[in-house]
């Protein structure tokens, strides 16, 4: 007997935009998070109550940080629309963890509502062994 799969586009057609699944942090133009998605803050290890680091700049490794602030800069003066990185970035469990990061000023994500000022970056997150 063949196995039919159901068609998964359904699902995601009813879901409301402003939900963001996909791990995103939304950055303002001093660097500060203006929001993380639940998939974020998970993919970051952060317990489900708690609380981001209200700095982006905070979460980079110092290593990685001249590369980061130069794209950043970019973006928000220069009008770069993307930047990719493959950076280590503290998390909730106190330690480094590498990950690629995609940031985008015309993002492809939807803000959530109820942000206090209009993002300039999306940071989308994948963990390195995912990929």
């Amino acid at each position: 007997m063949p196995t039919t799969f159901k068609n998964t586009t359904d699902r995601k057609r009813f879901q409301p935009k402003t939900q963001v699944h996909a791990p995103v942090l939304f950055v303002g133009r001093e660097g500060l998070i203006q929001e993380a998605t639940p998939a974020a803050a998970r993919l970051l290890e952060y317990p489900a109550n708690a609380k981001l680091s209200s700095c982006f700049y905070s979460l980079v490794n110092r290593r990685n940080m001249a590369q980061v602030t130069r794209d950043l800069e970019d973006m928000v003066k220069r009008r770069k629309s993307k930047a990719e990185w493959l950076l280590r970035l503290w998390t909730g469990r106190n330690r480094w963890r590498w990950y690629k990061a995609s940031a985008y000023t015309k993002s492809p994500f939807t803000m959530p509502d109820g942000a206090d000022e209009k993002p300039v970056v999306a940071i989308h997150l994948r963990d390195v062994h995912a990929w």
